[in-house]
C-alpha cells in the first residue's frame, strides 16, 4: 500500500453517502471502543458477507460490505486522534481496501458496474498499483461496454 496511500478519498466518499437508511451504522459504531475492536468487528462482518458471497447471495453480501465500509469510515474518523491509530492504520487501510474490493466483486455479479468502478477507483486513488482493483475495474468497464454495445444494436 505504501506510506503515501491515504484513506482520505475513501472516507470522504462514504461519509458523504451516509443516509437515513444507514441507522444501523450507528449501532455498529457503538459496539466498538478501540481500533483493535473495530478491526475485529469489521473483519467478522466481512467474513460473514464473504460466506454469503460464496453461497451466491450477492445482494445481501453487497449490502453488508457497504454497511461495513460506511461503519469503518465513521469509526476511523472518530478514533483518528487516538494514539493507537498509527499502529492500526495499515490494518484499517487493508480492511477498507478488502471491503471495497468485495463491494466491487459483488457489484459485478449484480451488474452494478458503476458501483464496482467507483469502489475500485477509490482504491486506486490511494494505491495506483493495486492489481485487484485494476482487474475488477477492467472487468466492470468491459461488461458495461458490452451492455452499451447491446443497447446500441
Amino acid at each position: 500500500m505504501g506510506k503515501s496511500s491515504s484513506l482520505g478519498p475513501i472516507l470522504l466518499h462514504h461519509l458523504d453517502h451516509l443516509g437515513e437508511d444507514d441507522c444501523d451504522v450507528e449501532e455498529m459504531f457503538e459496539k466498538t471502543n478501540s481500533p483493535e475492536e473495530t478491526i475485529s468487528y469489521m473483519t467478522a462482518l466481512k467474513d460473514e458477507a464473504n460466506a454469503l458471497f460464496k453461497l451466491k447471495k450477492f445482494s445481501t453480501a453487497f449490502v453488508m460490505y457497504n454497511k461495513g465500509i460506511k461503519c469503518l469510515c465513521v469509526i476511523i474518523c472518530a478514533i483518528s486522534d487516538d494514539s493507537h491509530m498509527c499502529e492500526a492504520n495499515l490494518e484499517l487501510k487493508g480492511l477498507a481496501f478488502s471491503l471495497l474490493l468485495n463491494i466491487a466483486a459483488s457489484a459485478i455479479k449484480l451488474n452494478k458496474f458503476s458501483e464496482a468502478i467507483t469502489s475500485c477507483s477509490l482504491i486506486l486513488e490511494s494505491n495506483k498499483r493495486n492489481v485487484n482493483a485494476l482487474f475488477r475495474r477492467g472487468i466492470a468497464l468491459e461488461k458495461a461496454y458490452d451492455d452499451f454495445k447491446s443497447a446500441k444494436d
